[in-house]
């Protein structure tokens, strides 16, 4: 059982052979631990799944206040003593800059995009709260790359900033020209990071790797709205959750 924090969701995932069987998405912004515990058991038990057939557990973690209390999970509830994702137990080589400022969701992701994909430069879009763009070499080594806000954030620092503006549901859109202000808001927000994310693709191609074309993997909660929109080569949900389980299988056995 694998479990990626993020800023508004935990998603839990059940692999086998690296492919993921079952996924639970739990809310991180309402977080408590009764109701956590009770929601995933009651999400097992619905998907005929019993604690005893996880053979081991492994996490990674933007959120800080919240890694104590899934390694208590995996502990008290389950038996396991789980991996976790750092800096620590990575291959990933940076010439320039700090191996400790690229957090555990981005190591996971070029983790698992160099097992899938070998002996191939790859830019990595992964759009979730921020959207962030890594550029990795075939060797393993990362590049570079870059972060924004991600579309609910933009949606909700819109309608904070703006009095007559508000939240709207967020939807993929086929035109800009759209006549309300909900659908506007909606038009400008999804194309904004379609812009953007095609802008920093180029960029990134640009910069880091001259006459070679790099595979551009999409993943991310938000990334199911834009994999027909051709900035994508590969499109791989479950991303990061495989590169969870990829380290802690790699350095289980290391």
């Amino acid at each position: 059982m694998v479990f990626d924090i993020g800023n508004t969701h935990i998603t839990i995932g059940l692999l086998k052979r690296y492919k993921v069987v079952c996924e639970i998405r739990y809310p991180s912004t309402d977080f408590a631990w009764d109701k956590f515990t009770a929601y995933v058991q009651e999400q097992l038990d619905l998907k005929k799944i019993k604690k005893e057939e996880i053979s081991s557990c492994a996490l990674s973690s933007v959120v800080p206040s919240l890694t104590p209390e899934i390694e208590k999970y995996c502990l008290k509830i389950l038996h396991k003593n789980p991996f976790v994702v750092d800096s620590t137990n990575t291959k990933i080589k940076i010439e320039k800059g700090n191996i400790k400022e690229l957090g555990a969701d981005r190591i996971a992701d070029i983790e698992a995009a160099l097992f899938l994909y070998p002996q191939k430069d790859l830019i990595i879009l992964d759009f979730g709260t921020a959207n962030t763009f890594c550029a990795v070499s075939k060797e393993g080594n990362y590049l570079g790359g870059a972060i924004s806000a991600g579309l609910n954030l933009m949606m909700k620092a819109l309608a904070l900033g703006a009095a007559q503006l508000g939240e709207v549901p967020l939807i993929k859109t086929h035109e800009a020209a759209a006549l309300t202000t909900e659908t506007q808001i909606q038009a400008g927000l999804y194309f904004t990071i379609l812009g953007g994310a095609k802008e920093i693709t180029e960029r990134l191609k640009k910069e880091l790797f001259n006459q070679n074309k790099p595979l551009i993997i999409g993943t991310g909660g938000i990334a199911n709205l834009y994999k027909n929109e051709n900035i994508f080569d590969v499109f791989e949900p479950n991303l990061t959750l495989i590169g969870i389980a990829y380290l802690a299988q790699k350095y289980k056995k290391s």
